[in-house]
């Protein structure tokens, strides 16, 4: 068990015992020693206690500490000591007693915690019992990983609104985790393994940062908000010494961070998964994006393989230099966010992100540009269902866009409620039936007839056949299925039971792959 002087200060205080404390250096003591006229060696980490004024001829080290409980002759004394003038020596000697053996209490319940499931909450919880003040932990990306039991008894209202947010929604809001990373004083944290006590005006109160590390690399932040008790030089003490078993514990409780920096991300989670609605608190997180509920977007979506982490990696970082686009993994699914300033980006977007299909091997769905940021969820559905008709009729294509591919995917959301086959025209049965029967290709040329706005030269040239032989056709057409192809209505019917028909066929072809 090892204990500073700080740290008793502290302690004896909450004792009622006030106390002067006088510290050339942080030296951390194992064992407290009286002081007798037998004693004539001194070792630096022993705390010796002077319970008699002490001989002035005596030459003590200047490399120890004492604690006293009077005046002392202040010209021999080392340079670390802890003095209570107004303390009757036994009291302050049993007091010390007391303390130590509630931090040897602390020391032990730590070392119990080791082996057990779940010991890094627990390992906070004890903590706060000590501290008598809230403790929680964050990742580096401001997501709660843990926090004592105790702070869910305490009263909300004393909080800060952004304690309050951290608590309920598991993750820093972004616009405070951008002011925090542009802050001087939390940077220091980045450079320090030392536990720091910060003031800052987007917080109710004071609270010690200090950084939580693995193989010495930060992995995340122990947060101590000095809510209920004052914070002290002997709080910051007390997290100095027992963070490398919070370190220990911890290594388990916080995942490998893959995606590190993109702080976002909990916050599209939230409203992705339809846990955040609140349109002010939205708005609140998209200012910093430099977004706002008003702009146009448009959203990606892929489904990625677990085992490829290395190219998750490289894709989740590839999509973010994009048009600034925001991705952000969801239950092995990759989102990526576009904010659409102009119509022609959505296509160069889409160009961007071709090359990175063919490395990667994945297919991707692509939403229509929609208006408003609140709608975000409705057109993540349209992506993934494109993603998923468009893998279904085509499964050599690895980009399906919405503007392709939305009439197949009206067809699919329809499939199980009507038979598609009732809503192809007769006509086109008709026609198709004619051909077998006279080995003529009609059908054929009624599709490229109406999809070419009946232009007969472009139809020609798509058929590979002379005009002469297409203005036949044509004439033969309207004979065969007695319809007017002038008449706009006719033609839409025909050319959505030519949708119908091309995403029935593929949808066959493709079952009798698999």
């Amino acid at each position: 068990m090892k204990f500073s002087l700080y740290m008793l200060q502290k302690y004896l205080a909450e004792e009622k015992i006030q106390v002067k404390v006088t510290c050339r250096e942080k030296i951390y003591y194992s064992a407290l020693q009286i002081v007798t006229e037998k004693t004539d060696t001194f070792k630096r980490e022993i705390l010796y206690v002077l319970l008699q004024d002490p001989d002035p001829e005596t030459d003590y080290p200047s490399d120890v500490s004492f604690a006293a409980s009077y005046k002392l002759r202040l010209r021999n004394l080392p340079n670390n000591y802890l003095l209570a003038p107004d303390c009757p020596p036994g009291e302050l000697l049993n007091a010390m007693i007391k303390i130590q053996y509630r931090l040897q209490s602390m020391e032990n319940s730590l070392k119990d915690l080791y082996s057990e499931n779940n010991a890094f909450v627990q390992c906070l919880t004890v903590l706060s019992e000590f501290m008598k003040n809230p403790v929680y932990a964050m990742d580096t990306q401001f997501k709660l990983i843990g926090m004592d039991e105790t702070a869910d008894s305490l009263e909300m209202p004393f909080y800060s609104l952004t304690w309050k947010r951290l608590k309920e929604h598991g993750y820093m809001p972004i616009n405070i985790v951008m002011e925090l990373l542009h802050s001087e004083i939390w940077n220091k944290v980045l450079f320090s393994e030392k536990p720091i006590l910060m003031e800052m005006k987007e917080f109710y109160c004071p609270f010690i940062n200090c950084g939580i590390y693995h193989d010495g690399n930060l992995q995340g932040y122990l947060i101590i908000i000095g809510i209920n008790h004052k914070l002290v030089q002997g709080d910051l003490d007390l997290i100095e010494w027992i963070m490398p078993s919070v370190n220990r514990m911890s290594s388990s409780a916080i995942p490998t961070q893959n995606y590190r920096g993109n702080y976002y991300e909990h916050f599209f989670g939230d409203v992705i998964r339809g846990e955040l609605t609140d349109q002010q608190m939205i708005a609140e997180q998209l200012m910093p994006l430099g977004w706002t509920i008003r702009d146009s977007y448009m959203v990606t979506v892929c489904r990625l393989d677990s085992f490829k982490r290395s190219v998750n990696q490289i894709l989740f970082s590839r999509l973010s230099h994009i048009f600034y686009g925001k991705p952000v993994i969801i239950d092995d699914e990759l989102f990526c966010i576009f904010k659409i300033t102009a119509s022609e980006q959505a296509e160069e977007i889409c160009q961007q992100i071709k090359p990175l299909l063919k490395s990667c091997k994945y297919r991707f769905g692509v939403s229509s540009i929609f208006e408003g940021f609140l709608n975000l969820v409705s057109y993540i559905r349209q992506a993934e269902g494109i993603l998923s008709v468009g893998t279904e009729i085509n499964p050599d294509q690895l980009l399906y866009r919405y503007s392709e591919y939305q009439m197949a995917y009206l067809f699919q959301c329809c499939r199980n409620q009507i038979d598609l086959n009732s809503y192809i025209d007769p006509a086109i049965f008709k026609l198709e039936q004619y051909d077998l029967e006279n080995d003529t290709e009609y059908l054929k040329t009624l599709y490229y007839y109406l999809i070419n706005e009946r232009r007969q030269l472009e139809t020609a040239n798509d058929l590979g056949i002379h005009r002469n032989t297409m203005r036949y056709r044509s004439e033969r057409l309207q004979e065969i299925l007695d319809k007017n192809l002038d008449d706009s209505t006719t033609r839409m019917q025909l050319l959505f039971s030519f949708a119908v028909k091309i995403y029935l066929q593929s949808s066959r072809t493709n079952s009798k792959k698999k």
